[in-house]
């Protein structure tokens, strides 16, 4: 067809967005020659395909815990079963209670003692597998003997543990204690300019996706995103773009497609990691938890969760036959905030008055414990039940829109 008709057609399509023809540089192509010059479609399939390829190639990476990971299996013991040796260190005190780390048998015993002027005072002691004093000796709370155990155990089988430094917002979560959790990051790492956004040590992350994997009262599993969330676009609503044969400067950042659309990707590329994991069922956390979570209802949270996604979700019902229900999980409310204070260490800031302020080392051994300590309350979630329809068009051909991606 001439290149005046193709561009008529391509304005008149009511499934494909501006966006989407002009990021793809078909646009630009079409203005590019007159409009009586007869352009073929398999011309236009090869610049398409030549843009999906280089720039606009999408990878989608995760985090993925593959090497073995020392448990918190933590079981009480007997203090019977304290040798001759031991007792010797904790004459005049009282042993309140013992503790071992059953995959290494390592031990923490929580003993009293007379602290004078002080009050009694409760303390630990940690030990290894050979009831031997574990160095640094001296005394620990018990947060701080599972903390030292997990350092060490994360030294002694370096070669084989990854510690899940790698997921680190995990305290923004919905937490549970046997939910699996995940950040996913969707890249363009060939585009034209780099963006770093802060959170992530990648550039050109598009958007980000944190989810964790739960089993419901009903004892089936489902996926929940805590988070959808475009930095990049976030910071040019806020600031601006600037366009390839601009400057660069110190807040705008470069212009990217999906500007109006990331969203929408987002939650394709959410039911598509579904499907991967063998998952029928996607639930979005709502406004109201993003407000817990971060102390203010932002209106962009109640546009987001509670306006566009379920907008996007029920469009998708309608057109692949796909249900609602509703499932219940048992989460865990922390009682304290994770706060990176370096790289070697970490705060958990308590978020009421009753509960204390304690540092630990490893980033497990704080997500276990707000896991652990955390206020146990049930939470009801609107669940998309994946149709098989559905399933099977993201199997066989994807989600359209702008090709599927890659998964690293």
């Amino acid at each position: 067809m001439p290149a005046a008709q193709w561009l008529g057609t391509m304005n008149a399509l009511k499934n494909t967005s501006q966006d989407e023809v002009e990021s793809l540089g078909l646009t630009d192509y079409l203005n590019s020659v007159t409009p009586e010059t007869k352009v073929f479609k398999s011309d236009l399939c090869a610049l398409v395909q030549q843009q999906l390829d280089y720039p606009m190639r999408l990878e989608l990476l995760t985090r993925k815990l593959s090497k073995y990971s020392p448990e918190f299996k933590i079981e009480r013991f007997s203090q019977e079963l304290i040798p001759k040796k031991v007792r010797k260190l904790l004459v005049h005190t009282m042993v309140l209670d013992c503790f071992k780390f059953s995959s290494f048998n390592y031990r923490i015993i929580k003993y009293r003692f007379d602290g004078g002027w002080f009050g009694s005072i409760d303390t630990c002691i940690v030990l290894d597998n050979k009831w031997e004093v574990l160095r640094p000796k001296r005394s620990y709370t018990m947060l701080e003997a599972v903390d030292m155990i997990y350092m060490l155990m994360t030294e002694k089988f370096k070669d084989f543990v990854s510690t899940g430094d790698d997921t680190r917002y995990e305290g923004y979560a919905t937490l549970g204690v046997d939910n699996r959790y995940q950040e996913w990051l969707l890249t363009l790492p060939y585009w034209h300019d780099a963006f770093d956004n802060g959170h992530f040590e990648i550039n050109n992350v598009l958007l980000h996706i944190r989810t964790s994997q739960w089993r419901d009262e009903q004892g089936e599993e489902l996926l929940l995103v805590d988070e959808l969330q475009s930095d990049w676009h976030a910071q040019g609503r806020d600031y601006g773009y600037y366009s390839t044969y601009e400057e660069p400067d110190d807040n705008r950042v470069p212009q990217v497609s999906y500007a109006k659309e990331w969203a929408l990707l987002g939650v394709r590329v959410a039911l598509a990691i579904a499907v991967q994991k063998g998952l029928n069922r996607l639930a979005f956390v709502n406004s109201q938890v993003q407000a817990e979570r971060y102390g203010d209802l932002l209106d962009g949270f109640v546009q987001l969760y509670d306006k566009q996604i379920p907008d996007y979700l029920n469009k998708l019902a309608k057109q692949f036959t796909c249900g609602f229900s509703q499932a219940i999980i048992m989460v865990s409310k922390p009682r304290h905030n994770i706060r990176y204070i370096n790289r070697r260490t970490i705060e958990l800031q308590p978020r009421y008055q009753s509960a204390s302020t304690h540092y630990v080392l490893s980033y497990p051994v704080a997500m276990f414990y707000l896991k652990k300590t955390g206020n146990k309350v049930k939470r009801e979630l609107k669940v998309f039940e994946i149709s098989p329809a559905l399933r099977d068009s993201i199997k066989q051909h994807g989600l359209p829109m702008f090709g599927n991606f890659k998964t690293a």
